[in-house]
């Protein structure tokens, strides 16, 4: 499609690649685009809404298009009535619409679900690590009967052990700028809920051992490795999703985690440990099936079956 604003081809991004304008929010006139007549067909069977199909197959100046199925939809439609597609996220500190192919605001660069989670906790009289800090070194008695914790974005390493024990502590706010994170830097925080975890290129050894309330984890695509025991005995984990980045994971990484019923792991994973996924013994069939493969292709016991 053309862009409303300078006439060139959009390209396949969210944004025009000539003049930058956002292809959902940018508002621009979109008059004469042509949609694919039969596109609807297309999405008939989607899970989330039944589309419906457009009186008007050209555009005017009051709609846009829909990046993921290129159908006509008014311009202020936050959701796609034909494939459901979410379009646009309004930042909840500049108020900048930005499309929903972004992960944080093209205006100011706020992430909504790390800014939500943020002001969130500020409403629970959290514990402020102090500004300037470069580095959390091994002094957990410092945090053990907090449950909120910041860390400023002045830090950039959590040494090992560093907030080992806090039994207390249910969620903590990790800034961008923290590059690595030590061995057993959470072990045994039975209450701790929730972590977004930055960039770091590896999650080492027991990093989060005995997390028992760990609800979910995601791992960032930085990560390149996965140490031994680094989420053993994460009791309420029910889902594993391991990026493409990752090509090592340890023995008993996800031992004993007895809720976990779905794993998924990359084609490109070039080692793993034995007994992995040992005692995790509410897995699914497709899941046992996929790590039966992988125990061939390995040579490696990853769970016994019962």
């Amino acid at each position: 499609m053309k862009c409303a604003v300078c006439g060139n081809e959009f390209g396949s991004g969210a944004n025009c690649q000539y003049c930058g304008v956002d292809r959902i929010t940018g508002l621009g006139n979109y008059n004469g685009y042509n949609a694919p007549r039969d596109n609807y067909m297309d999405y008939r069977d989607t899970p989330y809404t039944e589309p419906v199909k457009s009186q008007f197959q050209t555009a005017n100046n009051g709609s846009t298009v829909c990046y993921a199925c290129g159908e006509i939809i008014p311009v202020d439609s936050k959701f796609c009535p034909y494939c459901s597609r979410e379009l646009y996220v309004t930042c909840p500190k500049c108020g900048h619409k930005y499309s929903s192919q972004f992960p944080a605001c093209n205006q100011c660069g706020t992430n909504k679900k790390k800014y939500l989670t943020l002001e969130r906790i500020k409403k629970m009289n959290p514990y402020e690590i102090p500004y300037g800090t470069i580095s959390i070194s091994n002094e957990s008695y410092k945090y053990k009967s907090k449950e909120y914790i910041i860390i400023p974005e002045t830090v950039t390493s959590i040494d090992d052990m560093a907030f080992e024990g806090c039994e207390s502590l249910r969620e903590i706010i990790i800034p961008s700028s923290v590059h690595s994170i030590g061995k057993y830097a959470f072990k045994d925080c039975k209450s701790l809920q929730n972590v977004q975890l930055p960039n770091i290129r590896e999650i080492k050894d027991e990093t989060f051992m005995n997390c028992k309330s760990l609800s979910e984890i995601i791992i960032p695509t930085s990560v390149s490795s996965i140490g031994e025991y680094a989420f053993a005995s994460c009791d309420s984990l029910r889902v594993i999703v391991v990026p493409d980045s990752v090509k090592s994971i340890g023995r008993h990484a996800f031992d004993r985690c007895s809720s976990l019923e779905t794993v998924v792991l990359p084609d490109s994973l070039e080692t793993i440990g034995g007994w992995v996924f040992e005692c995790s013994f509410k897995l699914s069939p497709s899941t046992k099936t996929m790590l039966r493969e992988l125990e061939k292709k390995h040579n490696v016991e990853l769970f016994t079956d019962v």
